[in-house]
């Protein structure tokens, strides 16, 4: 940008591309990529994952566990996170009924044990752990997005979001923030604790 024209308290902006998969048994995993990315590196990791529906499908799932799918965003060098992981397609969903994992335990912990996962999207910050994960999910960091599927409803983008603090905005900026967690590098939009990003 010229910055002569530049309105006061411009920022750039990077775009981090990714993709969200629906993993056999309908647990969703987020695929976030370097800004560098190509479409075609996003159709080569959906290839490596099974999907056989079409693209912006949300109803189609790949072929593969939610743990193959998450070794299978690392492997294409992106970041996986679980999306909404504490609620509706979300790995640690609860039955209304019963109060226990949707999901097995076993696939479960196989999911929260994947070398490499990172952090995972939580939607509710008083939402419960499952007790049986919660050992495994402690570590991780929590981020906040809108999960907007569209322009309608409270989720719109934007109403939700995480801020990630890094030195240039690249995925291993990304992985490090991560690392670092919550409070640290990673803040959400709905922490109630006063923050000043700037």
């Amino acid at each position: 940008a010229d910055a002569g024209n530049t309105p006061g308290g411009f920022r750039e902006m990077t775009i981090f591309p990714g993709v969200e998969i629906s993993a056999n048994g309908g647990a969703h995993v987020l695929a976030i990529f370097d800004p560098g990315a190509t479409t075609s590196d996003i159709d080569s990791l959906l290839g490596r994952v099974e999907y056989r529906g079409t693209k912006g499908d949300s109803d189609a799932e790949t072929g593969l566990s939610v743990e193959k799918v998450i070794d299978a965003v690392i492997l294409a060098g992106a970041i996986p996170i679980p999306a909404h992981a504490d609620a509706d397609k979300g790995l640690l969903r609860v039955n209304a009924g019963t109060r226990q994992c949707a999901l097995s335990a076993s696939t479960v912990k196989q999911a929260l044990e994947v070398e490499g996962l990172l952090a995972i999207e939580w939607c509710g910050l008083t939402n419960p752990c499952p007790e049986a994960a919660d050992k495994l999910v402690r570590p991780l960091a929590r981020v906040l997005g809108s999960a907007c599927h569209n322009f309608w409803g409270p989720n719109t983008p934007g109403s939700r979001y995480t801020w990630v603090k890094m030195a240039s905005p690249t995925l291993e900026g990304l992985r490090l923030a991560l690392l670092d967690g919550n409070g640290v590098s990673i803040r959400r939009s709905d922490d109630p604790a006063p923050f000043d990003p700037f």
